[in-house]
């Protein structure tokens, strides 16, 4: 998602928690596929894509984590 000045502190608040929440989610998905007995013959291929996913959330909520800090460190350095 490309850096929109328009984003209020409030909504980075809200987005990194729906990130979070994802985040949860699939590596809860990822771990049900890792630990299941009976893998679906495109098992591979679903924790593969499971696993990206994951990459793909956390690097997410790394980068709307240092947004809101960067917007904290604004505020602080203004004061």
């Amino acid at each position: 998602m490309a850096a929109s000045p328009t984003f209020t502190h409030g909504s980075l608040q809200q987005e990194l928690q729906a990130f979070r929440e994802v985040l949860d989610i699939a590596r809860e998905d990822l771990r049900k596929l890792l630990t299941c007995t009976h893998l679906p013959e495109d098992g591979i291929a679903l924790i593969t894509r499971e696993r990206r996913t994951v990459a793909d959330l956390e690097w997410l909520v790394y980068d709307a984590s240092s947004k809101i800090a960067m917007r904290e460190l604004a505020v602080l350095s203004l004061s």
